[in-house]
């Protein structure tokens, strides 16, 4: 069973073999400043990928969720908001 030691992002992050791969995004983040982030291992030749975005806050798209896949109104998720059911970003109306 192969094992070894468990890492946190931040440790991860710090890497030099990812540093000296290029592996290593820095996202803006609206609370957190600037974070860092692994981009993806995969490489294509005719695709690029080398959009990151940070990670959202806590309930940033929880009513674009709720309306846009889920099938609520904007009244009911409204209500559900004020009964203190959900908690979301207001800034992503």
């Amino acid at each position: 069973m192969p094992c070894g030691a468990i890492r946190t992002v931040g440790e991860v992050c710090d890497s030099e073999v990812l540093r000296a791969r290029g592996m290593i995004a820095e996202m803006p983040h609206a609370s957190a400043g600037n974070v860092k982030g692994i981009k993806s291992a995969i490489h294509l030749s005719e695709t690029v990928l080398d959009t990151y975005v940070a990670p959202p806050k806590l309930g940033e798209h929880t009513r674009e969720v709720l309306i846009k896949l889920l099938g609520y109104t904007g009244d009911e998720v409204d209500i559900l908001a004020r009964g203190g059911v959900i908690g979301f970003d207001r800034r992503t109306d």
